[in-house]
Order: C-alpha cells, then sequence, then structure tokens
C-alpha cells in the first residue's frame, strides 16, 4: 500500500471514530477532505472487507 492511501485511511478512521451515529459514503468524503466519491466507497469497501469497520448496503 502506498503512503497516500495510507493517508487517506487514516483520514477516514479518524472521521468515523468521532462519529457518534453510522455515516454515508458522502458524509464521510465530505468530513475526510477527500474530493472523490468513488475512491472514498473503494476505501471504505476495504475497510469493510479488512474487518477493519462494519457496513451496510442501504438505499435511498
Amino acid at each position: 500500500m502506498n503512503r497516500s492511501k495510507d493517508t487517506l485511511r487514516d483520514r477516514i478512521m479518524h472521521v468515523l471514530s468521532g462519529a457518534p451515529i453510522p455515516m454515508d459514503v458522502e458524509n464521510v468524503r465530505i468530513k475526510s477532505g477527500l474530493k472523490n466519491w468513488e475512491s472514498t466507497k473503494a476505501l471504505l469497501l476495504e475497510l469493510v472487507v479488512e474487518g477493519v469497520i462494519s457496513g451496510q448496503k442501504t438505499t435511498k
């Protein structure tokens, strides 16, 4: 894994660790300061697969 990806994951984990309620991808993206929704989603899915965070599929 490269350094920038580690930094992005750390930013996401920091945001999630302080969240009082579950967050959607868009809110994680905004609060983490990331620009791309797809990249944020991919990083979150990696964290779910690794068992670091839990996630659930929802529909609007």
